[in-house]
C-alpha cells in the first residue's frame, strides 16, 4: 500500500474494523465481491469523494448483513419521531436509546433525513407487496379483494401508530425528491383500490359513487385512527378492520327482515 497515503488507508482500514469488530462479524462472513467492493478504492488519490464512496459501500454492506439492527434502528427512531416530532429528535437521541455511539449510525444511514425516507419507503413497500397480491389473485371475487385489501390495510396501517404518524406529520421534512417518491408510493394504494372499485362495478355490485370519494373515504377513515385508535385496548386493530368493513360496505343499520 502507498505509503504517502496514511489517511485513506486509515480511513479504511477503520471502517473494516468496526465491521469486523465492533458488528461481531466474522471476516469469512464477507463475500469475495463484498472484499472488493471495499477495497476497489484507489489509495493515490484520497479526497472527499473517495471517502464517500467507502462510508457508502460500508453502509450497503451494513444493510445486508446486520438487517436486524436496521431494524431495531427504524422502530426506535419511529418511536422517538412520533412522540417528540421529527425536529425534536436528535441523532444523539436516537443513538442513546439504542445504547449505541452517535457515529455508528451513520454507518447505516448518511442523515436523519435519509433515515426517515428509509424507513417509511420500507414501510410502505412492505403494504404494498401484500396489496399487490391481492389485487392480482385471479381466484378471488371483486368482493373477496375488496374485503381483503380493506382488512389488511387497516390492520397494518392501525397497527403500527408511530408509522402512521409519520406518514401523516412528517413527510413535509423530506426534500422535494424524497418526498415525490414517497408520494408516488403512496398512489399505489389509491390506484389498487380504485381498480377494485372499477371491478365491482363491472359486476353490477357498487353503486355508481365517484371512486375518488369512495377511496378517500376509507383512507381517511384508517389514517384518522392515529388520533384515537389504542392498539393496547380493548379493541385490537385485527377486529378494527373487521369493523371498517362492516361499516363501509354494508353501514351501521341492522337489516329487518322482510315479512
Amino acid at each position: 500500500m502507498a505509503g504517502s497515503c496514511p489517511t485513506q488507508a486509515s480511513i479504511l482500514l477503520n471502517e473494516m474494523d468496526l465491521l469486523v469488530n465492533r458488528f461481531s462479524y466474522p471476516v469469512m462472513q464477507f463475500s469475495g465481491a463484498e472484499v472488493q467492493v471495499l477495497f476497489f478504492l484507489d489509495f493515490s488519490t484520497p479526497n472527499e469523494i473517495e471517502t464517500k464512496k467507502i462510508l457508502t459501500n460500508v453502509r450497503f454492506i451494513m444493510k445486508r448483513k446486520n438487517p436486524r439492527k436496521r431494524q431495531e434502528i427504524f422502530n426506535a427512531a419511529a418511536r422517538l419521531f412520533a412522540r417528540k416530532g421529527y425536529d425534536g429528535t436528535s441523532i444523539r437521541e436516537l443513538a442513546e436509546t439504542l445504547k449505541l455511539q452517535k457515529g455508528s449510525l451513520y454507518y447505516y444511514f448518511s442523515s436523519k433525513e435519509e433515515l426517515l425516507f428509509e424507513l417509511l419507503d420500507e414501510y410502505i413497500a412492505d403494504a404494498l407487496a401484500e396489496v399487490e397480491k391481492i389485487c392480482a389473485a385471479s381466484d378471488l371475487e371483486p368482493t373477496e379483494k375488496l374485503e381483503r385489501f380493506m382488512r389488511f390495510y387497516t390492520r397494518f396501517y392501525a397497527g403500527d401508530r408511530d408509522r402512521l404518524v409519520l406518514l401523516i406529520n412528517d413527510i413535509d421534512k423530506l426534500g422535494e425528491e424524497k418526498r415525490n417518491r414517497i408520494i408516488a408510493r403512496e398512489r399505489l394504494y389509491y390506484r389498487a383500490l380504485t381498480g377494485i372499485f372499477a371491478e365491482l362495478k363491472k359486476s353490477g355490485i357498487m353503486k355508481d359513487i365517484p371512486d375518488a370519494i369512495a377511496a378517500y373515504a376509507f383512507f381517511g377513515m384508517v389514517h384518522y385512527t392515529c388520533k384515537w385508535f389504542d392498539g393496547d385496548g380493548p379493541v385490537k386493530a385485527e377486529s378494527l378492520g373487521e369493523m371498517f368493513l362492516e361499516i363501509f360496505t354494508r353501514g351501521i343499520f341492522i337489516e329487518k327482515e322482510k315479512a
